[in-house]
């Protein structure tokens, strides 16, 4: 169906990010065709966009109310289920005062919308995937979100850099996620090691195919390096031992810090690696090693607190 001008005008702001605009000129085309669906349907998507999630999911429902099935597409499921998504997580961010019974039931309205979203026949509608694996991750369950964003990932013909390194961060917050809720019980930690383990691995590789893709960022060395990390953090706490899995990681990943390092740019970078070492070192008894990385560290930032605090407990001269 043939769209008006005034239609095309209000997209067009729309899709140049003109929110507020965008909506001025929808509110006064609604006095004249109150029940016309892309009117209604901007008016949603726009109110989202200002972070007016409250007034957008009031207006979606209305949406889908008065507006035909025959009329609806797929990104109507996805902007509806991203309002309750997000209005889910504002309530949980209220943290002793929320209602979480209210945050349950939007997140399952989301993933519902999200799934009819996914019935579109429209290759656009995998970025469903994307929202499903988010909201999964909000409501902590981590696997049902790397599924999903696998899913994406599977769909895609050709993933960009940026989803890669969204797949690879994805999975580190759920490492982390199962890692802090388990950190000082051995027996929860062990019962949850397969599927931290699974995880890592799959982030691992997320950042291993984005080093493939863009051998000359950094974000790809970081991210796995840091992701490996968290397996010897995982272990040590289960065994009171650092078995040193993201050693080669970081060797290479120094290795191109150190190469790249253009007006110190990397020095954090660098810096993180030093540390890496040091702490797997002190772990495993080599002092000597442990002191020397330290020593590098201050080299660069002769201030840093670990470094002079670590150096302090083992009486040694900075």
């Amino acid at each position: 169906m043939k769209r008006e001008w005034y239609e095309n005008y209000a997209f067009a702001l729309y899709f140049d990010k003109q929110y507020e605009k965008s909506l001025q000129e929808i509110e006064k085309n609604l006095v004249q065709k109150p029940s016309n669906p892309t009117l209604l349907r901007l008016r949603a998507y726009n109110l989202y966009e200002l972070g007016r999630n409250e007034e957008a999911l009031v207006q979606m429902e209305k949406f889908f109310e008065t507006v035909p099935q025959d009329k609806q597409i797929y990104l109507d499921f996805i902007i509806m289920g991203r309002i309750q998504a997000k209005v889910a997580r504002e309530e949980l961010a209220k943290k002793e005062n929320a209602n979480v019974e209210k945050a349950n039931v939007l997140f399952a309205s989301a993933i519902e919308n999200f799934n009819k979203a996914l019935a579109f026949e429209d290759a656009k509608a995998i970025e469903a995937y994307k929202e499903l694996a988010s909201t999964y991750v909000s409501m902590k369950n981590y696997e049902l979100a790397i599924q999903n964003f696998e899913k994406f990932m599977e769909g895609t013909p050709k993933p960009t850099l940026v989803d890669f390194n969204a797949f690879g961060q994805m999975a580190t917050d759920a490492a982390i996620a199962i890692y802090l809720a388990n950190q000082k019980d051995v027996k929860a930690l062990q019962a949850n090691q397969q599927l931290f383990n699974s995880i890592v691995e799959k982030g691992a590789k997320a950042y291993s195919d984005l080093i493939t893709l863009v051998p000359h960022l950094q974000a790809g060395y970081t991210g796995r390096a840091y992701i490996y990390s968290l397996v010897d953090a995982y272990e040590s706490d289960m065994t009171e031992k650092h078995g040193g899995v993201a050693k080669p990681y970081y060797d290479e990943a120094l290795a191109f810090y150190l190469q790249n390092n253009t007006d110190g740019k990397f020095n954090k970078n660098i810096i993180d690696a030093y540390l890496y070492y040091a702490g797997y070192y002190i772990k495993n008894n080599d002092t000597k090693n442990a002191v020397e990385n330290y020593r590098k560290v201050l080299a660069i930032d002769p201030t840093n607190e670990s470094a002079l605090k670590t150096l302090k407990l083992l009486n040694v001269k900075p």
